[in-house]
């Protein structure tokens, strides 16, 4: 009965999957939930390629998987992903129904997963990746994953079901490394950037989990990141795999047991040289020699919707993606941005920009969200997009952000009018990443005019 099930599962899954294909619908995963609900475990006993690859965590796994992909497609494999960061269950039957046959016979060498941090608990067992990256664990939005103890019990609740799977873990998370006491693990890192006393609204490691004390940082390289140790008991970051020694504008070093090699940037960013280095990782765990990995790095990209800037008549215009409702992910972003040289104007478009009867936001968030990143000198104009432009405006004072340069709107189309060019070397569109591509493309455009009427 069961295997009788699971083809008629996979039949019904590829049949819709034909036709989605046929009206032009690749980046959805309703084929995947027609094979669900004619059987549950599907996953399970889909034919799986010989190398499987799982992302998880909480910020950065759309970038990791698309970078692995890459990766992977570069060095000549043919590669099922869903680009479009499907990451539950419907979405990884979606994966797999594209890798198979109606015989249920594999036609891809590799999949990359990216794994939800929750349903992980009961999935990772289905998928049975031989790896698992680790990126982070932090505050999620509260309506999804906001308690951080109870997301890495969930992952630990999957690798404790499918222990042949290799961890490779930021060994500079103390939330992470306590996970997956019975798997293999690598660890990644980075060096000190000598921001330990920075200040942060929100703290996912206050405690050490096995003896309550409060520990003690080395180094902080971002929010609870960094070189810790519990003064008490024995919980501390462990020597790190491969760890990062040195970060340049287009390149970094990365330190291994037997020497140091260096490797493209593919973006300045700190928390995507931590997703790089989680990659880096991956492929010299699987044999890859450092100049190989090098070269294939030199042939992946990031998410276009994740990371995107351009100039224009010398002046740089940024398009930042970063997940809504997720103080962690926004706060990352806010410093980063923040901390770059040159005179800026933030465009803040965080809310969910259509009204929608059947939803409530919350906006909670925006209090454990460090909005004190935006209260800068080389911060001259910000203006706030949404429909709850008035919240994010009084946070953003509460911030000690100087009024003069705020300015709200509720449309991206009101914004137009609000945009000032004078002064400005670097316009950043800070956006959740839901934001269309027809309004990030409005706002460019009307940057892109302001730069012309200073211009003349």
């Amino acid at each position: 009965m069961t295997k009788i099930r699971f083809l008629l599962s996979l039949w019904a899954g590829k049949l819709v999957l034909w036709y989605f294909k046929k009206k032009g619908r690749i980046n959805d995963d309703k084929p995947g939930m027609r094979s669900l609900r004619i059987f549950f475990d599907f996953v399970r006993y889909v034919a799986k390629p010989k190398i499987v690859v799982a992302v998880t965590g909480t910020n950065g796994k759309t970038s990791t998987t698309k970078v692995i992909a890459d990766m992977f497609t570069a060095a000549g494999y043919k590669v099922a992903y869903n680009s479009w960061g499907a990451n539950d269950n419907a979405g990884y039957a979606r994966l797999f129904l594209d890798a198979v046959t109606v015989f249920n016979k594999t036609t891809r060498d590799v999949a990359v997963v990216e794994m939800d941090e929750i349903s992980i608990a009961r999935m990772l067992e289905m998928v049975q990746p031989q790896y698992l990256i680790i990126n982070n664990l932090a505050q999620d939005s509260f309506h999804r994953n906001g308690n951080v103890d109870y997301v890495a019990n969930r992952i630990n609740k999957g690798c404790d079901s499918y222990e042949k799977t290799t961890l490779i873990v930021n060994g500079d998370d103390p939330v992470c490394v306590g996970i997956g006491k019975n798997n293999k693990k690598v660890y990644f890192g980075v060096c000190d950037q000598g921001t330990l006393n920075e200040k942060y609204l929100t703290n996912d490691f206050p405690v050490c989990p096995k003896c309550g004390c409060q520990p003690v940082y080395q180094y902080k390289t971002y929010r609870h990141l960094g070189q810790f140790e519990c003064p008490v008991c024995e919980y501390r970051s462990p020597d790190r795999d491969y760890f990062v020694r040195e970060i340049n504008e287009d390149s970094f070093a990365v330190k291994e047991k037997d020497g140091e090699y260096r490797y493209p940037a593919l973006s300045g960013s700190l928390f995507n040289i931590y997703n790089i280095t989680g990659v880096i990782s991956l492929f010299r765990q699987l044999g890859y020699a450092p100049d190989e990995v090098s070269n294939l790095l030199k042939q992946a990209k990031l998410p276009e919707n994740r990371d995107r800037r351009e100039v224009f008549e010398g002046i740089e215009i940024w398009d930042q993606a970063c997940k809504g409702q997720n103080p962690s992910a926004i706060s990352t972003n806010m410093e980063y941005v923040s901390k770059q040289p040159g005179s800026k104007c933030i465009i803040l478009a965080l809310d969910e920009l259509l009204p929608q009867d059947n939803k409530i936001e919350t906006t909670t968030y925006i209090y454990s969200t460090d909005y004190e990143f935006l209260n800068n000198d080389n911060i001259k104009q910000i203006v706030i997009v949404g429909y709850r432009y008035k919240e994010h405006k009084v946070r953003t004072l509460l911030a000690g952000v100087d009024p003069e340069i705020i300015s709200c709107c509720e449309t991206v189309y009101e914004a137009d009018d609000l945009i000032k060019a004078a002064g400005i070397d670097r316009f950043v569109i800070m956006h959740d990443i839901y934001f269309t591509a027809e309004l990030r493309d409005h706002l460019i455009e009307a940057i892109k005019a302001k730069i012309r009427e200073r211009g003349q």
